[in-house]
């Protein structure tokens, strides 16, 4: 590493971190252990280096158990046709409210519930699920959320189907979110730049960058956020060369390193033994 790099870093780290910093508050650029490593390839796959254990794994949330509380709290808004019949469907707006304030309160499973005896969510419902799944870090749950949503009118949503590939990373099922990805009708920056970071949430930066370079050849142009995740992703797989290849090449998009990418280089370097 040479001089000017050392005396950049050494500046960028002392400063404290800015109001505006890159890296969203989704994303969990913690140091720990990776939650889990998955051994099965999926279709890209060219490049792996393993499971290393190193200190800059990039942790995805504690999975906790989902609540489990089973009844459901007489809230519901029916219409006269339901007091009337039993067998009759939820008026749609009212279902969608129930769902609306057992999703503010926390409580998934009563949710999940209601929707399987006929509730109907609109996307914003299935944002605040997918939301309380990655929360709670219940793949399960945001698989139950999923088929649900896979007969809905909002299947095809860039926004809900973003929330579902970050569902699923924190979740540590990549192998589901990249079916999500894969079956998008339309992707922007933030579908790709989840796919970089749930790769290496989960242990699996050389995928990470494997999507990357996807992205470029699909002509998506990278911003600092996406470089930030991309250097934490060769900070895992310990590409020390890569890392430094992204980190001077973020010039050619006129992005001026700060110090979220001065960070990541810093966790290049020690992964690999380089700090000396």
């Amino acid at each position: 590493m040479n001089l000017k790099l050392q005396a950049s870093i050494a500046s960028a780290v002392s400063l404290p971190r800015t109001r505006n910093s890159i890296v969203p508050s989704h994303l969990n650029f913690a140091s720990s252990k990776p939650l889990c490593n998955y051994a099965a390839p999926d279709k890209l796959h060219p490049r792996r280096n393993g499971t290393s254990n190193s200190r800059s794994a990039h942790k995805a949330p504690h999975l906790q158990k989902a609540n489990n509380n089973t009844s459901i709290e007489p809230k519901l808004k029916l219409d006269q046709s339901v007091h009337q019949n039993q067998d009759t469907p939820f008026a749609a707006s009212s279902s969608n409210a129930d769902l609306m304030s057992l999703c503010e309160e926390g409580k998934l499973n009563q949710a999940l519930e209601l929707m399987g005896h006929g509730a109907v969510a609109d996307s914003s419902v299935y944002l605040a699920l997918l939301k309380l799944c990655e929360d709670s870090g219940s793949l399960e749950s945001g698989k139950r959320v999923h088929e649900f949503l896979k007969k809905s009118s909002f299947n095809g949503e860039v926004e809900v189907n973003n929330r579902l590939i970050g569902m699923y990373g924190k979740c540590g099922g990549m192998k589901d979110a990249r079916r999500v990805f894969d079956k998008m009708p339309e992707r922007n920056l933030s579908s790709w730049c989840l796919m970089i970071s749930g790769y290496t949430v989960n242990g699996r930066g050389d995928d990470g960058l494997l999507v990357f370079q996807q992205m470029k050849q699909a002509g998506v142009e990278p911003d600092g956020e996406t470089f930030a995740l991309v250097l934490a992703a060769c900070a895992r797989a310990e590409a020390v060369e890569e890392g430094f290849m992204h980190f001077e090449s973020m010039k050619e998009y006129g992005i001026a390193p700060c110090r979220e990418h001065y960070l990541e280089v810093i966790n290049i370097l020690g992964n690999a033994g380089g700090e000396e």
